[in-house]
């Protein structure tokens, strides 16, 4: 028989805990939101990744262009998800991780700009050589 007083309090039990993890998840989505802004508006360029341990399926959390538009993501399996659309428990876990993309990120940058230095250096020197005919 199904005690109707239990399942009353366990209702009531769910709706202030379903209040509160709602009132917690937007003030954590507004936090990650304003981390993404602050890198976003550097205008930096440089996708980087990395890959996050123990959890069931491969997963990893980086930063680049996702369906035309900067930003951090998470990519789990198949699967890709702007970290702001991605299942809270990965948001969750994603987040102890920042300080290691931000190295990658700073990492990446820095062979990017060398990259581009000696790219440019070759187009230079292409450019002189059809010049001169």
């Amino acid at each position: 028989m199904i005690d109707i007083a239990k399942v009353k309090i366990s209702m009531s039990n769910l709706i202030v805990s379903a209040r509160k993890l709602n009132e917690l998840t937007d003030s954590f989505t507004i936090q990650l939101k304003n981390i993404e802004d602050s890198i976003n508006n550097l205008k930096l360029g440089v996708e980087s990744e990395i890959e996050i341990p123990n959890l069931k399926l491969k997963t990893k959390f980086g930063y680049g262009r996702i369906e035309s538009k900067w930003g951090f993501y998470i990519h789990e399996d198949t699967q890709y998800w702007h970290w702001l659309s991605a299942p809270r428990y990965l948001r969750i876990k994603v987040i102890e991780y920042i300080p290691l993309l931000f190295e990658q990120l700073e990492e990446d940058g820095i062979k990017l700009v060398e990259n581009l230095k000696k790219a440019t250096q070759v187009a230079q020197e292409f450019i002189d050589k059809i010049n001169k005919k």
